[in-house]
Parts: structure tokens; sequence; C-alpha cells
């Protein structure tokens, strides 16, 4: 079920409620550091409801099952830690780990983020693991140089690709 979410700006508080209403979650700082987040929220809705054939073609997935795609939440239990995957893309082998950026600049620090991610995820030994970053906006050098993601989306090219 895909969740809608309501947003204000609030003496420097984003408050983000579900709209069934039981789900509030607040965040505080700067206003221009929360206009960044919902910002970012935007970008996660556009990918997840509008993108994803796109994303699939781009992985090479156009006519494969896949299991599940959306975000991801693990509680954290006794025996696992919490995580939060953007998206989680699961075919019959393979698990696509995908990480959205939408910043003026991404910084190569998301490859220390996604590590971590994978790391509390856990991935089950007879699954492949694919690390995906799904972005807008310039990359850092150091991160355009990096081997570390198996595949780059730029959306940016997949609207500029659409309206051709």
């Amino acid at each position: 079920m895909r969740e809608h979410f309501a947003q204000r700006i609030i003496d420097k508080v984003l408050i983000i409620r579900s709209c069934s209403g039981d789900q509030n979650v607040a965040f505080f700082g700067r206003q221009e550091e929360l206009w960044d987040t919902v910002r970012g929220l935007q970008f996660e809705a556009l990918v997840g409801q509008s993108m994803v054939p796109a994303i699939l073609d781009r992985l090479q997935l156009r006519g494969v099952p896949v299991q599940r795609f959306g975000p991801y939440f693990q509680s954290k239990t006794a025996r696992h830690p919490a995580v939060q995957i953007d998206y989680l893309l699961q075919t019959s082998d393979t698990l696509y780990v995908c990480e959205t950026k939408f910043t003026r600049t991404i910084e190569a620090s998301v490859i220390d983020e996604v590590k971590e991610k994978i790391k509390r995820l856990g991935v089950p030994k007879n699954m492949t693991l694919r690390k995906v970053l799904i972005y807008s906006g310039e990359p850092e050098l150091a991160l355009k140089e990096s081997i570390f993601f198996d595949r780059e989306i730029c959306v940016d090219a997949l609207l500029g690709q659409e309206s051709e």
C-alpha cells in the first residue's frame, strides 16, 4: 500500500504525517536543511511512482520477475540493528540495494552510508547483492572514480531520454 504524506515546516521543525494520521515524524534543523529533506522525500516518491519501468530497463531486468520493489525498513531487534533502505529490489536470486540522492553535489560519503546499510541488512548467503545509486545532481569526482556501485542511474538523463 502506498503511503501519502503531508508535510509542513513550523519554527524550524518539519512534521511529516501520513494521511491516515497514524504516523508522525519530526525533523529539526535550519529551514534550508528541512526543505532539502522535503525535496529528498519528494524525489524518492517520484522514483517509486513514476520511474520504475525506466529503472528496471537500466538494470536490464525487463521481463525478469521482480518479487519486491519499494522502500524497506527493518526495525531494531535483539538480533538485528535497524536499517532503512530507500528502495530494495529483489529478484529470485539478487537483491538490489538502491540509494537515492537529490542534491546539487552528491558526496562520496554515500558509499559509506550504503556499506553500513548493507552490513545492517545482512544479505542471505544464497543471494547476489547489487548496489545502485539513483540520483539527480553532480557526483563528486571521488564518487565518479569509484567502482563501488554496480549501477549509477541519473534521473536527469532518464527524463531527457523519455522526452526524446
